[in-house]
């Protein structure tokens, strides 16, 4: 997990809906441990570049992958690029 003794005080999470129930649960997860989760709507390739822009660590996971699997599949590939 991303914790603040891990050296982590911030981090971002880009997601295509930032603002859903299980999101706030995982900030307030977060918040208990000290660390500021800034919520950023990734739904295009130039807002996933705006939003990876001057981070140092990029952790990619996903979770209903097979909900729109061809959306989440190109936001895999342009992460992986763009944090290249």
């Amino acid at each position: 997990m991303l914790t603040k003794s891990k050296g982590y005080n911030k981090v971002r999470l880009l997601d295509f809906r930032p603002y859903r129930q299980s999101v706030y649960a995982f900030q307030r997860e977060m918040q208990a441990q000290g660390v500021t989760v800034d919520k950023r709507l990734t739904d295009n390739a130039q807002s996933l570049g705006l939003a990876l822009e001057g981070a140092t660590d990029v952790v990619y996971f996903t979770h209903e992958y097979t909900n729109m699997v061809s959306c989440k599949n190109n936001f895999l590939i342009a992460t992986a690029k763009l944090a290249a």
